[in-house]
């Protein structure tokens, strides 16, 4: 059995039985009580998309670098879930995170296309470990295109589709516009 701890010192569990588990297994309620996702940290949608599946009952685990702080961008966006730290560069990491993810129901990332391939635990190795497994991806820009490989964020694509000239002033560049102009 593999197990985190969420700050609530509450365990969390996810382990190889995939029957029904209940609320007294997992301590959670709600419609997707029993349900397993393992979240891979990173930022925008992905974290938001495991507090959401945490508040329906599922068991989260996230999966964080070794240096954590650097994705603590919303400690409200990060509660519900438990949090394991493995170094995926390494091959022990790599192999833990799959041996994880063999044993969850849903996965979910948010990296830029080509990251968790890099890892082995792209949805090639994901799925041949479990074939069950729904593989959710969250990209700025799809994983193909010419703007696949750029990180996307609410202000780039504001820019690109125009709709930054709504927040221009008459006499000059408005705080949001010169922003999105640096993060191009």
């Amino acid at each position: 059995m593999l197990s985190g701890k969420t700050a609530g010192d509450r365990q969390t569990i996810v382990g190889r039985n995939r029957g029904s588990r209940t609320i007294a297994q997992t301590g959670r309620s709600g419609p997707l009580a029993g349900l397993r996702c393992v979240e891979f940290a990173g930022m925008g949608p992905g974290p938001h998309c495991g507090m959401m599946l945490s508040d329906l009952g599922a068991d989260v685990l996230r999966i964080e670098r070794p240096n954590p702080a650097s994705f603590t961008i919303n400690p409200v966006a990060e509660r519900g879930r438990a949090k394991l730290v493995l170094d995926l560069r390494q091959p022990e990491g790599a192999a833990r995170a799959l041996e994880i993810v063999s044993q969850s129901d849903v996965l979910i990332e948010g990296n830029r296309p080509g990251v968790m391939e890099r890892l082995g635990l792209g949805p090639g190795e994901a799925i041949a470990a479990n074939p069950r497994l729904i593989y959710g991806r969250m990209t700025g820009w799809g994983q193909n295109g010419p703007l696949a490989a750029r990180a996307g964020h609410d202000l780039s694509y504001l820019a690109i589709t125009g709709a930054l000239h709504a927040f221009a002033r008459k006499e000059g560049l408005s705080g949001i516009s010169c922003a999105a102009r640096h993060n191009g």
